[in-house]
């Protein structure tokens, strides 16, 4: 395993995990808390595959947007208080457009509340070994006592890879006409390029992504298929802090 005193790391931390078996191949202050931002979108997602998995949840099971759900900002699926959307369409929408409605509106869907959902996250986070999270929330908005560590995003990303579905959730590349069944009324291209570069092919894609004040920029950049042997340099991008992000640009 390389420490951070063979390889070049620019992040506050850093983890580079094979996928199948778990092994670790690089890591550099892996353990250390920090704001996991839409990261957090991870254990969202992967709860809601699970649900689905144990049948409890189906894809085309539909969902209503509450006042709540609709009431958050930062990124967004623009959901409108009443609308119904799939399960499958709420899951693309918080998987391509980072979306913190879509996840309250699942967390709701699925437990009743933000809350209980939160809760469940928490548990689900135990049961892996996640000893360095708590979530406070679904999709990742600045919270005191709101951490992860970039082992336990692996772990949870990793996880989260076992569904073989959410693939097509992650691959960006939809039809032009198939937007708004995804995105939500109102959204311009721009949530269609800001994610453009992360899938150039099937063995790149990124599983998530996030920025606010206080996490700045993380990402969990995922490879598989014939392309693993390219340089690990041309697949992980330096990230440098950003001078300020707004409230309303957070995600």
């Amino acid at each position: 395993m390389a420490e951070a005193s063979t390889f070049s790391v620019s992040a506050k931390s850093a983890i580079l995990m094979e996928a199948s078996s778990g092994e670790v191949l690089l890591q550099y202050n892996a353990d250390e808390k920090l704001f996991p931002a839409s990261v957090t979108k991870i254990m969202t997602m992967l709860l809601i595959m699970e649900e689905i998995n144990s049948g409890n949840l189906k894809f085309d099971d539909m969902v209503s947007v509450s006042e709540n759900a609709m009431s958050y900002g930062g990124s967004t699926m623009f959901l409108e208080q009443g609308e119904m959307l799939s399960v499958n369409d709420m899951l693309k929408g918080i998987a391509v457009a980072s979306a913190n409605d879509g996840c309250v509106a699942m967390a709701e869907h699925i437990s009743g509340s933000e809350s209980a959902f939160v809760d469940k996250m928490n548990k689900r986070a135990k049961e892996l070994g996640m000893e360095n999270t708590n979530f406070m929330n679904t999709n990742g908005l600045d919270e005191e006592n709101h951490y992860s560590s970039a082992r336990d995003v692996a772990i949870m990303s990793r996880e989260l890879m076992k569904y073989e579905k959410i693939f097509e959730a992650l691959d960006k590349s939809y039809e032009e006409d198939s937007r708004e069944n995804y995105v939500g009324k109102g959204c311009d291209s721009y949530l269609f390029s800001r994610v453009q570069t992360t899938a150039e092919h099937f063995a790149y894609l990124k599983i998530g992504e996030g920025c606010s004040n206080r996490c700045t920029y993380c990402a969990i950049p995922y490879i598989r298929g014939p392309f693993v042997s390219r340089k690990m340099e041309e697949i992980i991008e330096e990230a440098e802090e950003p001078e300020e992000v707004s409230e309303e640009t957070k995600e």
